[in-house]
């Protein structure tokens, strides 16, 4: 007879299930902004009346060129001068850092323009520009040359201009603020604040190797 052999016997089954690798993960970019998805205004009108991110207003009735805006992304230049008795803006220069491509305007010359990579300049209706961002096409900074007089209006979200100070005011911090941090007083408003205002023009004064005029200038 043939001789019997041991059934096949599978292996035992282990009490714990196999495991598959831990997926890697890493944490979501974060954007180094304060208040990202706030919209903020600033900016200056003719006279020249400014008006900050916060809603404070001031005057300055002087010649200077002076630094508007600065943060990392970007920087606002613009020059006043005297008109009899009044000031206003006759110069704006827009750089953009990560490029060095600038947007220049004066109310004499045809404007000159080399921003194409990180944001539109577009002319609009109201004989001026408007420059838009790629990375927040909901922020714009227009100028506008009223009848040699130039006014510029700033609309926009932290994504652009978190971290700006300057003339035109401290995003992250509120008010108009000096480079050292200190605030300016822009109690009684425009007319209050004439007289005092030259120290903030001096404090934000564009340095003569970092101009983005024409003809750079020390007057202020």
């Amino acid at each position: 007879s043939p001789t019997p052999t041991a059934d096949t016997v599978s292996p035992i089954p282990t009490a714990s299930p196999t495991l598959s690798l831990v997926p890697t993960s890493s944490s979501a970019p974060t954007l180094d902004c304060t208040c990202c998805d706030c919209t903020h205004s600033s900016g200056c009108n003719p006279d020249p009346h400014y008006y900050s991110w916060s809603n404070d207003f001031y005057d300055f009735q002087g010649g200077c060129d002076q630094i508007a805006i600065d943060n990392p992304l970007l920087q606002l230049q613009i020059r006043t001068r005297p008109r009899n008795f009044y000031s206003t803006i006759t110069e704006v220069g827009l750089l953009m850092k990560a490029t060095g491509e600038v947007f220049h305007m004066n109310t004499t010359d045809p404007p000159t323009n080399s921003i194409t990579t990180d944001a539109n300049v577009v002319m609009n209706s109201f004989n001026g520009f408007d420059i838009t961002f790629n990375a927040d096409t909901s922020s714009f900074i227009r100028v506008t040359n009223y009848f040699g007089n130039i006014a510029i209006q700033v609309t926009g979200k932290g994504f652009i201009f978190s971290d700006s100070e300057g003339m035109f005011g401290s995003w992250n911090f509120g008010g108009v603020r000096f480079r050292n941090g200190t605030l300016f007083d822009t109690s009684g408003g425009w007319a209050a604040t004439r007289e005092r205002s030259i120290e903030l023009a001096l404090d934000w004064m564009v340095p003569l190797d970092e101009s983005l005029f024409i003809t750079p200038s020390d007057v202020c």
